[in-house]
């Protein structure tokens, strides 16, 4: 595939992760899975279009309203070379789109609800739930202006077993960003916050059809997120995206190296980064292994360890680089510890690197620590950590 939607519920979880996590908390399944196939489906694509969802940016929203989650959704998007956040979709298009929707749902109304049943009892949807109220719901109040489709208040109806008039009611009462402020406050949870949540998954899986529909309607592919994969929608085109172990190890050893940042934006600028690199050596043909299938687990996982350190993927955080920079205009050696500095205590073979970034120091050549660093974090030790880690275990003390 060159060409693709992908749900913006990926991003949002991506960069909810990189925004809300500390480095050694892990994430739930979904924000994993969103890691592993949004990384996989950006290296892989020249272009990729947001499935059709209001943004921060198209709302003209100048500043961190009520989440910064929002600053950091939009700096990703912008940093992501080939994403249309906002794509514009004919609409006549759109109008086809809801009509065939509505006709999908009147026949398939038990397939429905049983997606939303089985997305429910997913190992990640308790993790989500328990971040997404808290950190998301003032802004899908705000972007979509309730917590669910009012233009799926018909359906909504039937999945929840609720007449039309109690949820137009409901929807009134979620559009009201001062009410949402207190549920994700856990203030006020009434029972139309138990209502609320239910109408919010509900919306949040049927949502995920209709954007199937628009991107068949456009001759795009879709790859939907983890908690629609119940309907088991097919590529539009017919094409099969598998995810090889080599990616799957590949894309753990890319976000668990923005996790060695302390700030949100630095993460999110360390893995657009490593994201940008991959994609430029996977279109230049320099690393094919990341699509082979035949490789088992453990193969894979060896391989996607060459193939990061082969094009130079960064495993290192920006103030290990700073430490390098200052310790080396100091004329002093690092040891093999990150927070600490001694006098030649390093490793041998990082001798002969060490002298000469203190000698491009002297000449006033650049960066000379992004050598070294890259060498410290590229061993072995610390790829099998990077590799093997779900996202936010990573080891806190590197060992060299």
């Amino acid at each position: 595939m060159s060409y693709g939607f992908i749900d913006s519920a990926f991003l949002m979880n991506v960069v909810s992760g990189f925004t809300l996590h500390d480095a050694n908390e892990e994430w739930g399944n979904w924000e994993w899975e969103s890691l592993t196939q949004l990384t996989q489906a950006l290296i892989h694509h020249h272009y990729l279009k947001i499935a059709p969802s209001p943004s921060p940016s198209s709302l003209g929203i100048t500043e961190v309203t009520y989440d910064p989650l929002y600053s950091y959704y939009d700096l990703a998007c912008k940093k992501l070379a080939g994403i249309e956040e906002n794509p514009q979709i004919d609409p006549t298009q759109k109008n086809i789109a809801k009509q065939e929707f509505r006709k999908w749902f009147n026949n398939n109304t038990d397939e429905a609800i049983n997606a939303i049943n089985e997305a429910k009892k997913e190992e990640g949807y308790n993790h989500w739930e328990k971040w997404t109220i808290p950190h998301a719901w003032v802004d899908h109040s705000y972007r979509l202006q309730g917590l669910f489709d009012i233009e799926m208040i018909r359906e909504l109806s039937f999945v929840l077993q609720i007449p039309q008039k109690n949820l137009k009611k409901l929807w009134k009462k979620t559009a009201d960003i001062h009410q949402v402020k207190m549920w994700s406050k856990g203030k006020n949870l009434d029972n139309d916050f138990d209502l609320a949540k239910d109408a919010f998954i509900a919306s949040a899986i049927l949502r995920g059809k209709y954007h199937h529909i628009i991107a068949t309607l456009e001759g795009w592919d879709i790859m939907p997120h983890p908690m629609r994969q119940h309907f088991m929608i097919p590529f539009s085109k017919g094409d099969k995206y598998e995810i090889s172990w080599i990616a799957e190890y590949f894309s753990h050893i890319i976000f668990n190296s923005a996790m060695t940042e302390q700030k949100p934006q630095d993460r999110i600028l360390h893995w657009t980064k490593n994201i940008q690199r991959a994609q430029e050596a996977y279109f230049g043909k320099e690393i094919n292994e990341l699509d082979n299938l035949e490789f088992n687990e453990s193969e894979g996982f060896e391989q996607a360890q060459i193939t990061a350190k082969k094009i130079n993927i960064k495993f290192y955080s920006h103030l290990l680089e700073e430490q390098i920079d200052a310790a080396l205009r100091s004329g002093i050696l690092l040891t093999t510890g990150v927070t600490g500095i001694y006098f030649l205590d390093v490793p041998w073979s990082l001798i002969p690197i060490v002298i000469g970034g203190i000698a491009d120091i002297i000449k006033e050549k650049k960066k000379p620590s992004r050598k070294i660093a890259q060498t410290l974090t590229s061993t072995k030790k610390n790829l099998c950590d990077l590799a093997t880690s779900k996202p936010g275990l990573i080891v806190k003390r590197w060992k060299y």
